[in-house]
């Protein structure tokens, strides 16, 4: 049976925490948008809290697939896109145009990107798979 035996404990507390924190956030939009769409990344934020607690070997690489698709995939067709509607806005002579790229949307995108890479980099090397054998 394998197992996934953690080499930094703060990584691994933090990632849970964050994780936790996102749920909390994510709940909290979902009652006061009363949006049922936000139970979406509610159930899978849970699964991989339930992956990192249980010490799946799965958790690393789900880990990896939600962080292309969250960080890397969404804020990435969201920066696309404000550009795109700065670029068309500009093509129309509209005044001020470009200041779409200075946005706080765009700025945030920005920094769930970054914040992505930083996941990405100090997942590599958190834990590593360990195979115990069972007498």
């Amino acid at each position: 049976m394998t197992k996934l035996e953690i080499i930094d404990d703060t990584y691994y507390k933090v990632l849970i925490g964050i994780l936790s924190a996102l749920i909390l956030f994510n709940f909290y939009a979902t009652i006061t948008t009363q949006n049922l769409i936000g139970i979406l990344p509610i159930l899978i934020q849970s699964a991989l809290v339930y992956l990192l607690i249980t010490k799946n070997t799965f958790s690393q690489k789900a880990l990896k697939i939600w962080v292309m698709v969250v960080f890397f995939g969404a804020q990435g067709l969201k920066i696309i896109g404000i550009g795109m509607q700065a670029w068309s806005k500009n093509m129309k002579g509209a005044e001020n145009a470009l200041e779409m790229l200075t946005s706080e949307k765009i700025i945030y995108a920005f920094a769930f990107v970054i914040i992505g890479i930083i996941i990405w980099i100090l997942n590599n090397g958190f834990a590593k798979i360990r195979s115990s054998k069972e007498a």
